[in-house]
């Protein structure tokens, strides 16, 4: 099982900044309970027409037999949702079944 948290840069962040936070929230969700792995993306809009729906990508794999609900509850991880709604950045958390 993999959660994704998708959510839009800081605004008023020089990008190096923003990167730098982003990176170390991701070190941060790794010592989550339930949380085996975790991988941060930049993501970029492959459509030219419409705009960017997000900045980054967390990727983050539970461990085997762990609900997502579960692991979203966990107090470090609502901490960081919490952050990015009180930051602005609209954070979106989507569970996905399957190693692919």
């Amino acid at each position: 099982m993999r959660l994704l948290v998708l959510w839009n840069a800081a605004r008023g962040l020089a990008p190096g900044d923003d990167a730098s936070w982003a990176q170390d929230q991701a070190d941060q969700l790794l010592g989550c309970d339930g949380v085996a792995a975790v991988k941060l993306h930049p993501v970029t809009s492959a459509a030219v027409r419409h705009p960017r729906p997000c900045s980054w990508c967390l990727e983050l794999w539970l461990e085997n037999g762990r609900s997502p609900r579960d692991v979203v509850s966990n107090g470090a991880f609502s901490e960081f949702l919490g952050d990015l709604r009180l930051l602005g950045m609209h954070p979106s958390v989507l569970a996905i079944e399957g190693d692919r």
